[in-house]
Order: C-alpha cells, then sequence, then structure tokens
C-alpha cells in the first residue's frame, strides 16, 4: 500500500521535468521558466514544407525570427497558460 502514495510525486517529476539541452546548445528565447534551443528552431524550420518557408520570409535570418515569433513562442505560451490552468 505504501508504493502508492509516492506515485503522484514519480508523475509530477516525470511531468516537470525539462528535457536537458546539449552542451553546446544555444538558447534562443526564454518563455517563462522554458528554454527555446536553436536545435528545436532548426527542427522546426526542417519540417516547414517549401512553400510555407517562401511564405514566411525570403532571408534566412528573418525567416527564424518570423518562426520562432509565430510558431515556437505562442506555442510555449499555450503550454504554460494550460500547465496554469491544470489542463
Amino acid at each position: 500500500m505504501h508504493r502508492w502514495r509516492l506515485w503522484p510525486v514519480a508523475l509530477a517529476l516525470l511531468v516537470s521535468a525539462a528535457p536537458a539541452l546539449p552542451a553546446d546548445a544555444v538558447i534562443v528565447a526564454h518563455v517563462g521558466n522554458e528554454a527555446i534551443s536553436s536545435a528545436l528552431l532548426e527542427r522546426k524550420l526542417l519540417e516547414l514544407p517549401d512553400f510555407q518557408r517562401k511564405a514566411l520570409d525570403a532571408t534566412p535570418a528573418k525567416l527564424k525570427r518570423t518562426v520562432l515569433d509565430t510558431l515556437l513562442v505562442p506555442d510555449a505560451l499555450y503550454a504554460l497558460e494550460a500547465d496554469r490552468l491544470g489542463v
């Protein structure tokens, strides 16, 4: 019976544990306590189809900024609000 008392603590630790960033990861933005790494930004850029990449912006620097501002930061804000609401 005692093992069942600890499962909420274990679950909370698993849910709240942030993935470890590699030592060479560059943080490009902070949203609350969350960090958005350059690796995450690059993965998101690779997921975009060519037509969407062209529609967002022409230069690589502007495209990165647009993806960060319009996709990654809002997603992080929604996740923070969901956590706050307990959803």
